[in-house]
């Protein structure tokens, strides 16, 4: 035991970390070029499982293709297929999903902020309406008669409490100007603080009438929502076109981390912004089958997050698609499915052997991450028990020096 100790102790915390840093940065190359070569494979393989996918979905309608609303004087269905598919695949590099998992990271900052903001808002709105009816209690209380178990006859009733004297209880031209005025001016303050109030009530139906709208305008928005989004990224592509690949692979190469967590946060990061993409391009499809009639339901970007969360359990389907079951009246036991296009990278795993050994790769290197990650921890707890110890030695040296002089 004395031996494993002192083996234990005479390895050096700061040389452990730093082979730790080298053999970090030598398997960052190994986890660039697995993560480039599965986006590769995912890119080539989309564009057939997606159609596979669509054409699942319109076969399996009861709607005859007669009933199906396409346009012949718009762009065909497939064009926009294809030009959807385009657009997202465009997105799907190292450094286009390293951008968009830092603009998710924002957004959830911000929404973290808006929930603290609305948490002050209530608590303060609530301590007003505590204040506000403390405040009419009191003034009910000094408004209010005293009752007693006297006989009116055995008190007398004091009139100065009142404030009325005999000439204006006799006059018939009693000034009721002061009196509306100070009633105004109360209903002024009321009205204020209704106002205030009702700006919070406003904005909170406000939003859910914008829900409500967006749903009731799907078909006519949509297509002025995702046009302008197409111009956007097209202005994107361009500036990115005129970049070398070469130029892009070095540059996302180069800013890898050289610690485990670090590593590891970023590999989290391309499999979010990954899952985001695929779940934005199954909903703009989805759209567009809505748009023709092969889907006749709207599910939300939110019940897509839910189900790939496993939030929400899903129907048996073939793959890429969602089959949801939905109750309609609880009274008969009635239910419906709803089917859409979700494409989900497990289940393209699942069907790609190719896809499924690289997820093999990644997730081995994954592990190997957390054994590091790990091994660093320990190794800095033991470097800083080290510094601690060496202060706390010097400490006491001195203190000896200073007694024995």
């Amino acid at each position: 035991m004395a031996l494993n100790s002192h083996n234990k102790s005479s390895f050096d915390p700061l040389k452990q970390l730093e082979l730790l840093n080298t053999k970090c940065v030598s398997l960052s190359s190994d986890i660039y070029k697995i993560n480039s070569f599965y986006l590769s494979l995912i890119r080539s393989m989309l564009p057939d499982v997606v159609k596979e996918a669509v054409l699942h979905l319109i076969l399996s309608t009861q709607n005859n293709s007669r009933s199906l609303s396409i346009d012949n004087s718009n762009t065909s269905f497939l064009e926009k297929i294809d030009e959807t598919l385009s657009k997202h695949l465009s997105y799907l590099t190292l450094q286009n999903l390293l951008l968009f998992s830092e603009k998710l990271e924002k957004q959830k900052q911000k929404q973290k902020q808006k929930d603290v903001k609305r948490l002050l808002l209530s608590n303060k709105d609530l301590l007003e309406k505590d204040q506000f009816d403390s405040s009419s209690n009191s003034e009910n209380y000094n408004s209010s008669l005293d009752l007693s178990l006297d006989l009116p006859t055995e008190n007398k009733i004091d009139f100065t409490r009142w404030n009325l004297s005999s000439e204006k209880l006799h006059s018939c031209n009693y000034n009721y100007e002061n009196t509306l005025d100070l009633f105004v001016g109360e209903d002024e303050e009321i009205v204020e603080v209704e106002t205030e109030e009702g700006s919070l009530e406003s904005n909170d139906l406000s939003s859910s009438e914008k829900d409500l709208d967006l749903v009731k305008s799907i078909f006519l928005v949509a297509s002025n929502m995702f046009a302008s989004k197409t111009n956007t990224t097209k202005h994107i592509n361009k500036n990115d076109s005129l970049l070398d690949p070469k130029d892009k692979n070095v540059q996302v190469e180069d800013s890898l981390p050289s610690e485990p967590e670090e590593l590891f946060k970023w590999m989290s990061c391309i499999d979010l912004a990954l899952n985001r993409t695929l779940r934005d391009l199954s909903h703009s499809i989805n759209i567009e089958l809505i748009k023709i009639g092969v889907i006749n339901s709207f599910i939300p970007t939110n019940l897509l997050d839910a189900v790939i969360a496993g939030q929400v359990a899903s129907v048996h389907a073939p793959s890429n698609i969602l089959r949801l079951r939905l109750p309609m009246s609880p009274a008969l036991d009635n239910e419906i499915d709803i089917e859409c296009l979700l494409i989900r990278p497990s289940e393209l795993e699942f069907d790609h052997l190719k896809l499924k050994q690289c997820r093999q790769q990644i997730t081995e290197q994954r592990n190997s991450l957390i054994k590091m990650m790990r091994q660093q921890r320990y190794w800095q707890n033991r470097s800083l028990a080290n510094d601690v110890r060496e202060q706390w030695l010097k400490n006491t040296q001195t203190n000896k020096q200073i007694k024995r002089s």
